[in-house]
């Protein structure tokens, strides 16, 4: 198998992990500590703060990849094996539509750029 192909089966995993945590910090099966780890890295993903500043090639994208990867690890590990397999595959279902609106979606926002920016060039000339 070619290193690509292997990395990205790799990342489509940690998709699949990382959405079927999200899902069982719903469930009521599941005990308070992973739901704190999971709330506390959504917060870190959306919060403008950074260990390292993204502008910084790679060490600003890196350190979120690090923080996720084991913040993903550790709540895993707290989380019943049972609850999170039923949850990763209700997640492995869901992503791929997922995917799907995603490319619906950034599809849109193509084309609504376009009509901006073509608006803004008629309005300029």
């Amino acid at each position: 198998m070619p290193w690509f192909l292997a990395w990205r089966l790799r990342a489509l995993a940690f998709q699949r992990d990382a959405f079927a945590l999200l899902l069982s910090s719903f469930d009521r099966r599941v005990p308070l500590p992973p739901k704190l780890i999971t709330a506390a890295l959504v917060l870190y993903a959306l919060s403008p703060a950074d260990l390292l500043p993204d502008p910084l090639p790679l060490l600003g994208i890196a350190d979120d990849i690090g923080v996720g990867a084991l913040g993903i690890a550790l709540a895993r590990r707290l989380v019943p094996g049972p609850v999170f397999e039923e949850h990763r595959a209700t997640a492995a279902r869901r992503v791929r539509s997922l995917r799907t609106m995603l490319v619906i979606a950034i599809a849109v926002l193509v084309l609504w750029s376009i009509a901006v920016a073509a608006l803004v060039w008629l309005a300029v000339r």
